[in-house]
């Protein structure tokens, strides 16, 4: 039988779950394939290359900009560093750093769209964290 710490984690894990589905935001999150799968049209004679990436997940999740902090750097000049992360829920244990994520839905429309953001980290977290959270970082922007 489970034990209140158990019962606490699962109740509040399954709420956040709720929560991330109420809002409404999505993504996709892949993982790029290193491997070329290589077709050659022997009519034409053309070789063409492909790259497959993996879906790894698709579904509820949100990207939240926090604010930043100062950083010192060599030089003595003082700058503003943001953090962006992101909330899936918690049964997602799949995703590693360098997969790639596409945000589908997102009620800031800066967020959605050709926008692809990289994971770098994973963090770390006490027993009763409700959603897995990881560090992402903005990879390539086609709005300019």
């Amino acid at each position: 039988m489970p034990n209140q710490f158990e019962r606490s984690r699962a109740y509040m894990r399954k709420r956040s779950v709720q929560w991330l589905e109420k809002t409404g935001a999505t993504c996709r999150i892949t993982r790029p394939s290193y491997a070329e799968l290589v077709t050659y049209d022997s009519v034409t004679g053309v070789a063409t290359r492909e790259h497959t990436d993996e879906l790894v997940y698709e579904g509820p999740c949100r990207i939240e900009l926090i604010p930043g902090s100062q950083v010192q750097y060599p030089n003595d000049q003082a700058q503003t560093v943001s953090t962006t992360v992101m909330y899936v829920p918690w049964h997602v244990d799949n995703i590693q750093v360098l997969d790639q994520v596409e945000m589908l839905t997102e009620d800031d429309p800066t967020l959605v769209g050709p926008k692809l953001f990289t994971v770098v980290a994973q963090q770390r977290g006490g027993g009763l964290r409700t959603s897995r959270r990881f560090n992402v970082e903005v990879k390539h922007n086609t709005n300019g």
